[in-house]
């Protein structure tokens, strides 16, 4: 889909409920935390999820311009981390 608006929030809504397989992508180009947060709560429920993450860097990677900080990365510390598969 090119475009997302508010417009499509229930049509998100019931493809989410009716779906056998949801699949995420967190990239490390944003903060993601929207995504996270839901991905967490679909895994929590036992729903099918595919997960895949593009880990931050660390500090001094810069997001949407702004740089990342020691102080984030020590709040956020396992999203930093390459996880093994």
């Amino acid at each position: 889909m090119s475009h997302w608006g508010p417009e499509l929030i229930e049509l998100e809504f019931q493809a989410k409920q009716n779906a056998a397989i949801l699949f995420f992508v967190i990239d490390n180009q944003t903060r993601s935390v929207a995504s996270m947060i839901e991905a967490a709560y679909l895994s929590a429920r036992r729903q099918k999820l595919i997960l895949v993450i593009h880990a931050y860097q660390g500090p001094g990677q810069k997001i949407w311009g702004e740089d990342i900080t020691e102080e984030y990365v020590a709040r956020c510390g396992s999203c930093f981390t390459q996880w093994p598969l």
